[in-house]
């Protein structure tokens, strides 16, 4: 993460992750591992990487199924979503707690 970004006020993930060649970005997740594992590694080293890097800004997007569809109801968890998508659902919903809550003074 370091050699990536020094000096940059901010940073962007690609599609695929940090590290995968271009290539290879037409994916957004690894497949070979669980969907909250996946998210939430890749979370863990922009939180500590970016702020070590000097970066303070990390614009997130967010895939619908994190929303809430009625106060305190998030799609992944409302009647009708479809079973077969809930692990990969679940694991962006963990991802974008881990980033709220754990960005800490050096990165917003």
């Amino acid at each position: 993460m370091r050699r990536g970004v020094p000096g940059d006020a901010s940073a962007v993930t690609p599609p695929g992750g940090p590290g995968t060649r271009p290539a290879r970005r037409r994916a957004s997740v690894r497949l070979d591992v669980p969907s909250k594992e996946n998210f939430t590694a890749t979370a863990k080293a922009l939180l500590s990487g970016l702020p070590a890097a000097g970066v303070g800004r990390l614009p997130t997007l967010g895939i619908a199924t994190t929303l809430e569809v009625a106060s305190g109801v998030r799609l992944t968890d409302a009647p009708g979503f479809p079973a077969e998508w809930r692990a990969f659902a679940q694991g962006h919903v963990a991802e974008f707690e881990l980033l709220r809550t754990g960005a800490g003074p050096g990165l917003d």
